[in-house]
């Protein structure tokens, strides 16, 4: 069993404990110990912002990386829906003809439409396809 009586000097006035245990350098030298520590922990601080800044780096291009893939798969699905809108004009007889006075855009019947500009060609204007307008005329 441990005692603390073993671990005092017989001849020891003073009495201290723990007398025969040996000192570190940095128990006699505190100030050293803490510069030491204060080393260590400026250490793994850079570290921990070294691999942050590369995390969050990586998860910016990824997220970039995702955003180009979007985009080019949005232009996709939109030239499918503009060539799909085409397409059915064509087979349905349709145009998309637009009000200039109030911008409105309507898609009609091409002997609807070519009454329309017919009778106010200032007016109404039948809409090239190139300029269909996602959202409004498909």
């Amino acid at each position: 069993m441990f005692r603390f009586d073993n671990l005092v000097h017989a001849g020891d006035d003073d009495g201290c404990l723990f007398a025969d245990l040996p000192l570190h350098s940095a128990a006699r030298s505190p100030f050293g110990a803490v510069q030491a520590d204060a080393a260590r922990a400026n250490q793994q601080a850079a570290a921990l912002n070294a691999r942050r800044e590369a995390s969050n780096a990586a998860f910016d291009q990824h997220m970039n990386n995702l955003n180009a893939q979007s985009q080019s798969f949005n232009a996709h699905m939109d030239n499918i829906d503009r060539s799909s809108k085409i397409t059915q004009d064509y087979i349905l007889d349709r145009s998309v003809v637009r009000d200039t006075e109030n911008g409105d855009r309507a898609t009609v019947s091409n002997g609807y439409a070519d009454s329309l500009v017919r009778a106010n060609p200032d007016r109404f204007q039948v809409v090239p396809n190139q300029s269909l307008i996602a959202g409004k005329d498909y």
